[in-house]
């Protein structure tokens, strides 16, 4: 105790305490002062709380103005999904997109047998629970998820007229079926050729995921800004049982084809990798010979299945104002941000396969800031579709958490954290940078 040296008849010493602050009736004044900003921060918390009550908590359903946040679903609806899933899927997105059952060799596996047992119980779900629907997908030109009779004709390969009926009969039946209740459609799936040494387009089947499978070069680095001159050969679309009958008749009628079954639809062509050089110059072929050609074309899905630290920004940017040049509008069809690196799957020859397939680094848990940092990087994303508000028509996360995720099981199995819910439906600090900034 430290006595004053001008301490007053009647009054106390002077106390100082470590931090050497006074105590006594000097203390008096920042004893107020506490009281004052203790009540302070009470009055804050009392409004923000109002106003969330007023304004209800930040969901992804309100996050992008004139533009829809949603997700993907695969299994049944809603009975393959706990309830606080489904309340997820009901609280936080504007639509969804079956991840699996709208394809072809779903819906109608052998020529004429169509089942809509699951689609239909899927556009159910959404209506009652006043979400928009994202048809996915009616021709994926890929031969391993196209049902094998589409391309034959008894013993021999089927015709150029006979393949081109057959498609224009699925999709007049399946867009027919649900038109005035699907808002978009992916009309066509993965025609383009691919990157070359970057495009790592291995398919993953047709379980969790969407065999888009691979876009580890959509984070690489690698290559310019994707010009008309960046590709090196004359090469579009990848060689397919579509592209081998009919060249690119079969895209060009599709989209007609769809126009005719539901006019008002959003009608997309959908690929991954399209930011990068080659990719990027072969869909810009692509839409400029469809809008050519007097295809109905709206606009572009672009799948967005990135790494962390490889998320292409200035890319992605380029490619928005590109089709946004066109009239186009753009669709993030396919979002989620891997922590687990995969790009080295595919380097020298998959020389680092087995290795990769020992791993499985974050099994545990995901450390706080690897999660700090996926939260930096898709709050820059979020920051990028804003300036683009224009264009972007929709993004949709590709599954609703981390359990549920493709990447699980891709290209290796491992534990991954990809999206902005983890595995017991919490949201994780993505999630806070997606709908507030913070």
């Amino acid at each position: 105790m430290i006595t004053g040296a001008h301490a007053g008849k009647g009054s106390e010493p002077l106390r100082v305490d470590r931090a050497g602050h006074g105590a006594g009736h000097a203390a008096r004044p920042l004893s107020c002062l506490r009281a004052v900003i203790v009540a302070a921060v009470a009055l804050a918390a009392s409004h923000a709380a109002a106003d969330e009550a007023a304004t209800g908590p930040a969901t992804l359903r309100s996050r992008l103005a004139g533009a829809d946040v949603g997700v993907a679903l695969g299994g049944r609806l809603p009975g393959d999904y706990t309830a606080a899933e489904l309340a997820l899927v009901r609280d936080q997105f504007a639509c969804l997109t079956p991840e699996n059952c709208m394809k072809m060799q779903h819906l109608q596996p052998e020529e004429g047998r169509f089942d809509f047992t699951e689609a239909d119980a899927f556009v159910a779900f959404a209506e009652a629970n006043g979400q928009r629907v994202a048809g996915h997908v009616l021709v994926w030109a890929r031969d391993e998820c196209t049902p094998g009779w589409v391309f034959r004709d008894g013993d021999g390969p089927a015709s150029r007229a006979l393949v081109l009926e057959r498609m224009q009969t699925h999709i007049r039946t399946v867009v027919g079926r649900y038109r005035g209740r699907i808002a978009s459609w992916d009309v066509v799936n993965e025609a383009l050729a691919g990157d070359d040494d970057n495009d790592n387009g291995d398919d993953n089947g047709d379980g969790n995921g969407d065999g888009n499978g691979g876009d580890s070069g959509a984070g690489d680095g690698n290559g310019g800004d994707g010009g008309a001159g960046a590709d090196e050969d004359d090469t579009l679309l990848r060689p397919s049982g579509w592209e081998q009958a009919t060249g690119t008749e079969f895209i060009e009628k599709a989209f007609a084809c769809a126009r005719e079954a539901d006019p008002d639809a959003l009608l997309l062509y959908n690929d991954y990798n399209t930011d990068l050089p080659r990719k990027r110059a072969r869909l810009l072929r692509l839409v400029r010979h469809l809008l050519d050609h007097g295809a109905p074309i709206d606009g572009v899905g672009v799948q967005g299945h990135f790494e962390l630290g490889g998320v292409p920004y200035e890319r992605l940017e380029a490619l928005c104002v590109a089709l946004g040049g066109l009239g186009l509008k753009v669709v993030v069809s396919e979002l989620d941000l891997a922590v687990v690196p995969r790009h080295r799957w595919w380097a020298d020859g998959g020389a680092h396969r087995e290795e990769m397939r020992q791993s499985d680094p974050y099994a545990a848990g995901c450390p706080d800031e690897v999660l700090r940092a996926q939260a930096d990087e898709y709050g820059r994303l979020f920051a990028l579709f804003d300036r683009h508000a224009g264009v972007i028509d929709r993004v949709t996360f590709w599954n609703l958490h981390d359990g549920r995720s493709w990447l699980n099981a891709f290209p290796w199995d491992h534990v991954e954290h990809p999206l902005l819910f983890d595995r017991e439906c919490r949201a994780k600090p993505a999630f806070d940078a997606v709908t507030t900034g913070r």
